[in-house]
């Protein structure tokens, strides 16, 4: 079972559950939206010999929610002081959704420190020709929505049935996600300042493109690997399309077949046959 603490990095208190050997090889695990650091309970099992720390982005989960910060490379600078406070090695930083964005700047932040990157269905928000919109030209309706503060005066209180519908909608198979699940996730974002911090991550839009030139191309110089979910909402080979702007080098990866946009859940066996060997390399 994983251990849970607390961690204080700049302006905010991280809640962080870790799990595996101590001395292991560190990887961080970062989550999207809406979830917390529970949407790796499918895939830590399957990454059997490394450290793995799962922290809540600052405003989810059980961290504290600051009043500003949720442009991702600010998000980054919380997660790239994690090794340090916690007292590890170099790390291969791993994220989906919004977490793939944060992965991407930690990665960045942390320099050598960083021993790969691996971004699952997700692009990186940019205006320099870089892969696909991260919205997909509006297919992802949400993305304006969220932007606007009609976003907290019509999902107040109605939060099961909000965030629900992307359980149901973005997955190929929604049963990936259980009850349980699903219930502790609405209990995470339940209230208006907590669903607020979540459609922060969407109105930091423009410093996410701003700071995405600040990286540039061939600015990301680790390992890189980028998978998507090949159906549905899925991004398919979108992230793959996306990083090999951003990379040095080579970036493997591909789409999962019959999974949507939450591969951690729907499909942890086919993700985890893509992350293991690539832990392998950048930790050898």
């Amino acid at each position: 079972m994983p251990e849970h603490h607390r961690v204080r990095v700049g302006d905010v208190d991280l809640h962080v559950a870790l799990d595996g050997p101590a001395d292991a090889p560190a990887v961080l695990l970062l989550h999207g939206w809406p979830h917390t650091w529970l949407s790796w309970r499918r895939v830590a099992p399957l990454l059997e010999g490394y450290r793995l720390v799962m922290p809540d982005l600052r405003g989810l989960g059980e961290s504290s929610v600051p009043s500003g910060g949720y442009d991702k490379l600010t998000v980054a600078g919380d997660v790239a002081a994690l090794p340090e406070a916690l007292g590890l090695g170099d790390v291969v930083v791993v994220g989906h959704d919004w977490g793939g964005v944060v992965a991407f700047y930690a990665a960045w932040l942390l320099g050598s420190r960083a021993r790969g990157l691996a971004v699952v269905d997700v692009t990186i928000p940019n205006d320099l020709g870089a892969g696909p919109d991260i919205a997909q030209g509006g297919n992802r309706w949400h993305h304006a929505f969220h932007r606007t503060t009609l976003a907290e005066d019509l999902t107040e209180g109605r939060e099961d049935t909000y965030l629900g519908w992307f359980y149901d909608h973005f997955s190929a198979n929604p049963a990936a996600i259980d009850a349980g699940t699903r219930a502790s996730y609405v209990d995470r974002y339940r209230g208006r300042e907590r669903m607020a911090a979540g459609f922060a991550y969407y109105r930091s839009r423009d410093a996410d493109i701003a700071n995405a030139r600040q990286v540039g191309a061939g600015g990301i110089t680790v390992p890189v690997l980028a998978v998507g979910g090949a159906v549905g909402f899925g991004r398919g080979e979108e992230p793959l399309e996306c990083l090999r702007y951003f990379a040095s080098g080579e970036v493997t990866g591909g789409s999962v077949p019959d999974c949507g946009h939450f591969v951690p859940e729907e499909a942890p066996d086919a993700l985890a046959g893509y992350l293991l060997p690539f832990l392998r390399k950048c930790h050898a």
